[in-house]
């Protein structure tokens, strides 16, 4: 019965911003065993979630679709069946890594890694006692080292992975495309930096149900949409056109 914006019986709210949520895989030293702990792998793996529907955009068909919600589902739970008994977050992650590699061929490995390394679980971060490395383990929940180091192409253990082929997509550059007020009490603004042209919009609940929509819509750097009667919630907004497609958060208070 709290708010959209209350912290819940966590330490802090799930959120993407550092500002809201400032863990790091060193607070699993000290968080309460086990939800407490649980909370920082929860908040890196919702890290993992929203750089996948930033690259692979939301599909409201939660069971068959292939937006990036789905594909990180799928992701998250063929890790499960490839890391070991009574795993270590370290061997968690690299479960997933490994799915990741026997699913696609490693097409999101540097992405993955990313997300991982800027929350403290980088190439030598190691769990408990187990030490660093693709066996690390160990049943010790105190005794964990962060690292923020990312693979480097051409070495171990980024050995066939080309990272520096990330570049920055236009429409996913924050400075480029702004979603504010964002939360908002219902008007919120879209700005697209030097397109126009013509778009569609759609904003989803989390039970996957398009709740407001326009459709080839004329937009010219920005558009304001109203969403006051919507509910107070969280919400994905949606934008498609040519040569865009872009998903963002957004909160209804």
């Amino acid at each position: 019965s709290e708010p959209t914006n209350g912290k819940g019986i966590r330490t802090y709210p799930y959120s993407t911003d550092r500002a809201i949520n400032p863990f790091t895989f060193a607070n699993t030293n000290t968080e309460v065993i086990p939800h407490g702990l649980g909370s920082v792998w929860a908040t890196i793996l919702w890290d993992l979630t929203w750089a996948y529907i930033q690259k692979y955009g939301f599909d409201p068909n939660i069971y068959t679709g292939n937006g990036g919600n789905n594909k990180v589902m799928r992701l998250v739970l063929d890790g499960i069946k490839l890391q070991p008994c009574s795993p270590s977050l370290i061997s968690a992650r690299n479960a997933i890594i490994a799915a990741d590699q026997a699913t696609t061929g490693g097409q999101d490995y540097c992405m993955i890694w990313r997300v991982f390394a800027a929350r403290g679980m980088g190439t030598g971060a190691s769990s408990g006692a187990g030490g660093v490395g693709p066996n690390a383990g160990g049943t010790n929940a105190t005794n964990q080292t962060e690292n923020f180091t990312q693979p480097t192409p051409g070495t171990t253990p980024a050995t066939g992975s080309n990272c520096t082929s990330l570049g920055i997509d236009y429409f996913k550059n924050e400075d480029m495309i702004r979603i504010f007020p964002n939360p908002s009490n219902g008007e919120i603004n879209i700005r697209i930096n030097q397109f126009a042209g013509k778009v569609n919009l759609q904003v989803i609940d989390l039970n996957g149900r398009v709740v407001y929509s326009l459709n080839n819509t004329d937009f010219n750097i920005e558009k304001s949409i109203n969403l006051s009667q919507l509910q107070k919630g969280m919400y994905v907004l949606k934008i498609d056109g040519d040569a865009l497609q872009y998903t963002k958060k957004i909160i209804l208070n």
